[in-house]
């Protein structure tokens, strides 16, 4: 470049600029509306060939899905299988990428300048980086300045491009058209914002950027009303649903986890466990869900625990798409607008974010095999929906419809793949479901994600009553099952008595080729949720019949959330989500984990004893090895006021045992006692720490044998300065054993209860009351009159040669 071109440059940035300033915040909102409203309208005229699920066949199915006219065009004047944007796309961010895909894999070094793009009014956008994505076929291209809204923009792909196979690709044009939506209302970390002119338009209103905000929340979008911190407290006393009172009649409840823990916090969610049937069938395997509050702010807290109800990790959280991924892996946090996957020691590995400008959504996260994430994304773009369907409740001149977006990204931030229902369902407007609602149309409501086990895409589309199969590979929507009516569906359902499903979740292909998915049941049938498998079946390569194989009805009303996975052995995992309106006794969560066999017969349910819910529940393995230290402390808050060690390891599950050590110093190594790991806390009575200055340590014994990360080492409170069970209570300096009299007490001989080998005084009790272990002569742990844990209760003192009463 010339010394005179490079002293233009800052000018010729400056111009666009100022024609940023001309074409995009020179119009008001209701001028956005319009403008999009018509790029829809002219897109639907100019391309009347455009469908969605196209070709009806016998019976008035849908024989083949088709493929739309963007992708035809492509395949049909391009040597490529996919690209983003597609030829003629309509309401393209202008933050898009540029990707590209030919059939084979093709040279790096060949794509380097071969993408040449041109705004319509941000003139040349050529200069970027340009490379090949992980995949060696996907030419991925991000120009240095973004586009302005309202242009077109036109593509000119050079000739050179090689596969390996050494075949030179075409040369190839085509062109797209930005969308009018601001650029205030885009996720951009770059993003200057634009003064407001005297008309106010200058950028978008307030009372639409709330709106945008508002769309984050599913819930808010679904038009589930949140209840008051007074309600959820008047609720939290009703421990049972109406479903649950058949069920608990002839099963047993109990709160978990134990009462008796003193580690975990005191925000710790509990549950109601109600074993119904034999919990030696229930599937292998930990629960990873999230507790989901009705009222705001909304505080949760995501929880891995066992099919009991014993906690095994837990942390602050929001998370509702909080699972286990394929490697080993956990999607555990959001942080801004990414969301981050952790490894089994529960250190960050990475994140994903949207790209081109969107903001994720929260329903789903799929971690593919390869690495990438697959992301759902509600594209809100502003219309006069009035112009392209009046008909439809609630249409405005001025509507938020939000469209889905499917990305596939990179931990690097690169969108390697994207789809559109603004480019593949046309039509969706007169397919959808919903009604406009708070002046936004959610036309698709997307809500689960999965990869096929041939890799392609499936997703769960709520608002159309539809499952989708898209093609990874190119874009093409293969199938669709469902829909509002029987020839919207590619098809014939047969055996379902529902006839179809609707409002469902969770959609899923098994590597058996069942379709399972948690029918909501919002409009059909019995009106309750249930949790169904369908067998695909075909007829000349064609979609013929989805038929229902099996199916468990939960008697439930689940207007919203909720899940369902077939387990390996036949077994099925349910979250039941929430109902819409309270149930008889004030509560509209259901169980959020219901689990039974493969003959229907239910085994286990467990739900949360406040007016909380679940998003779903996922039951997996997992293995965690947690690079914090065990959590030990000191805690009297007991029935006998006895001294008590509380130790347990938050997201550790590899412990076989622990092993405790004391001593008179701060480095114990005297062997007080090793104890089995059976539930996520366990203790031991230390009285005669009360006494002695005495320090504790525990160590979690691996199951291979070898010593993990040990605990810190505490001190007793006869070391002064000890708080108790957090510092909520302090211990005094002598324990008197429930009943007996303190002058009796003060002239007892002195167990000792530390260390050493102690000879059972009754070897063949079970348990014994302090009574009778005083009549033996021998000292007695205070405690239920149980042996506990391995613990012996009652032994010979090693002190005196008397008797020990109580202590």
């Amino acid at each position: 470049m010339a010394k005179d071109d490079h002293a233009a440059a800052p000018l010729l940035h400056l111009s666009a600029l100022l024609c940023l300033f001309c074409c995009a915040s020179g119009i008001t909102d209701a001028e956005v509306a319009n403008r999009n409203a018509d790029q829809v309208l002219n897109y639907l005229k100019n391309h009347a060939g455009a469908v969605t699920s196209l070709r009806s066949g016998k019976g008035g199915r849908l024989r083949t899905n088709g493929t739309a006219t963007a992708l035809r065009e492509l395949w049909e004047t391009t040597p490529f299988r996919y690209a983003h944007p597609l030829p003629n796309a309509l309401l393209v961010s202008p933050y898009t990428s540029i990707a590209l895909r030919p059939a084979g894999w093709v040279a790096p070094w060949s794509v380097k300048g071969k993408i040449k793009v041109r705004g319509e009014q941000s003139g040349d956008r050529s200069q970027g980086q340009t490379r090949l994505l992980p995949d060696n076929r996907t030419i991925w291209f991000k120009p240095d300045r973004d586009f302005f809204p309202g242009e077109r923009v036109f593509v000119d792909v050079r000739s050179g491009i090689r596969t390996r196979v050494g075949k030179v690709l075409p040369a190839a044009q085509w062109s797209f058209s930005v969308s009018w939506r601001k650029i205030d209302t885009y996720r951009n970390k770059g993003f200057i914002k634009l003064s407001t002119d005297g008309n106010g338009a200058g950028f978008s209103s307030p009372e639409n950027l709330k709106l945008l905000k508002m769309m984050r929340d599913n819930d808010w979008l679904l038009g589930l009303p949140s209840v008051s911190a007074n309600a959820t407290d008047r609720a939290a006393t009703a421990l049972r649903t109406e479903y649950l009172l058949e069920v608990e009649d002839r099963g047993r409840s109990r709160i978990v986890p134990n009462s008796a823990y003193r580690t975990l916090p005191s925000t710790y969610p509990r549950a109601i466990l109600t074993r119904v049937g034999d919990t030696s069938k229930l599937s292998s395997g930990y629960l990873f869900t999230t507790e989901i509050s009705h009222s705001k702010p909304y505080k949760t807290m995501q929880v891995i625990m066992t099919d009991r109800g014993d906690p095994v990790y837990y942390e602050k959280g929001t998370l509702a798409s909080f699972a286990p991924t394929h490697n080993g892996e956990v999607i555990l946090r959001s942080s801004g607008y990414k969301i981050k996957k952790a490894g089994p020691d529960y250190r960050l590995t990475g994140g994903y974010e949207a790209g081109h400008g969107h903001v994720l959504n929260h329903h789903e996260l799929r971690v593919t095999k390869s690495g990438t994430a697959l992301l759902i994304i509600y594209d809100p773009q502003l219309m006069n929906s009035k112009k392209i369907r009046a008909d439809v409740w609630g249409a405005s001149t001025s509507t938020w419809v939000a469209g889905l977006c499917i990305q596939e990204v990179l931990t690097t931030g690169e969108v390697m793949f994207e789809w559109r229902s603004w480019d593949h369902l046309p039509r969706v407007y007169w397919e959808t479901n919903m009604s406009v609602e708070h002046n936004v149309w959610d036309l698709t409501h997307a809500n689960s994600l999965d990869e096929s086990p041939e890799g392609n895409i499936i997703v769960s589309l709520r608002g159309l009553q539809q499952v989708a199969k898209i093609n990874r590979n190119t874009g093409r929507v293969e199938w669709r099952l469902g829909g509002r009516r029987p020839e919207l569906s590619s098809f014939k359902i047969k055996d379902d008595p529902n006839g179809v499903f609707s409002g469902q979740h969770d959609a899923r292909i098994t590597k058996q080729g069942l379709l399972t998915m948690f029918d909501n049941s919002v409009r059909t049938g019995s009106r309750t949720a249930r949790a169904v498998d369908y067998a695909l079946e075909w007829e000349d390569d064609s979609p013929a019949i989805a038929r229902q194989v099996s199916v468990f009805n939960t008697g439930v009303s689940a207007f919203a959330k909720g899940s369902y996975r077939r387990m390996p052995n036949g077994n099925r995992v349910m979250c039941l989500g929430m109902r819409l309106t309270a149930d008889k006794h004030g509560r509209r969560g259901n169980p959020f984990y219901l689990e039974t066999d493969e003959g229907n017969n239910t085994l286990v349910m467990m739900r949360w004893a406040r007016e909380t819910h679940s998003y779903r529940v996922i039951k997996a393995p997992w293995v965690g090895l947690p690079p914090y230290k065990p959590t030990v402390l000191f805690d009297v808050n007991n029935k006998y006021r006895s001294l008590r060690l509380h130790f347990s390891w938050n997201g550790a599950t590899e412990v076989a045992k622990w092993r405790v050590l004391e001593g008179p110093t701060d480095e114990p190594s005297d062997f007080l006692i090793e104890m089995a790991k059976t539930q996520f806390e366990h203790w031991i009575e230390v009285n005669e720490g009360v006494r002695q200055c005495l320090y504790y340590q525990v160590v979690p014994i691996g199951k291979n044998g070898t010593e993990m990360r040990p605990s810190d080492v505490v001190k007793s409170p006869a070391c002064g300065g000890g708080a108790l069970g957090k510092g909520k209570k302090r211990v005094k300096a002598f324990i008197r054993p429930p009943g007996l009299p303190e002058a009796q007490a003060q002239a007892a001989p002195r167990c000792n209860l530390m260390g050493g080998r102690k000879v059972d005084c009754a070897p063949e009790r079970l348990s014994i009351t302090a009574d009778e272990c005083a009549a033996r002569g021998c000292c007695f742990v205070a405690s239920a009159g149980k042996t506990i844990q391995g613990l012996i209760r009652c032994y010979q003192p090693r002190e005196n040669g008397g008797r020990g009463l109580g202590w």
